[in-house]
């Protein structure tokens, strides 16, 4: 019985160290997402005049409105004594920073841009031909402005990175 309960928690675990993390941003709709795939996901969305937070997990939803949320009333704290603050380098922070962010792996962008000015988005155009940002960068004379961005990651390569 023991041998099945391990085995059965060592491939839960393997499942959430392989089930990837997607993450999307679209700013035609104000639209943000965090999506741990077959596991649940976070959507910020502005739908009816107000920001709205949605969280799924497996079989839980909850869905909260993020302008009720800020303007709660804040309880009062007292003062306490300021403790002195050891200095860290945060050079080694810095670091692990981007060891996480070089984990990621960016499936699709697009910006579009339009300065509003004519005379530099004349000078800007030519970027649309420039052949590594070729179909994800539009300067446009339209006045279109947005942002594409999604990036997928798994959660073993982030741990493999930050252990490093």
């Amino acid at each position: 019985m023991w041998m099945v309960l391990v085995i059965f928690l060592l491939l839960l675990v393997c499942w959430l160290l392989v089930a990837p993390l997607e993450f999307q941003i679209d700013t035609r709709i104000p639209h943000a997402s965090v999506k741990w795939i077959s596991i649940g996901n976070a959507i910020v969305d502005y739908e009816n005049d107000r920001w709205m937070l949605k969280l799924q997990v497996l079989f839980f939803y909850k869905q909260w409105d993020l302008g009720r949320i800020g303007s709660a009333k804040k309880k009062k704290r007292q003062l306490e004594k300021p403790k002195s603050k050891k200095k860290t380098v945060k050079t080694k922070s810095i670091k692990k920073i981007f060891s996480l962010l070089k984990t990621f792996r960016v499936t699709h962008w697009e910006i579009a841009i339009d300065t509003g000015d004519v005379i530099k988005n004349a000078w800007l155009f030519p970027l649309n031909f420039y052949p590594p940002v070729h179909r994800h960068l539009f300067i446009n004379f339209s006045d279109e402005n947005y942002l594409l961005f999604e990036a997928r990651n798994s959660p073993w390569k982030l741990v493999y990175a930050f252990m490093r």
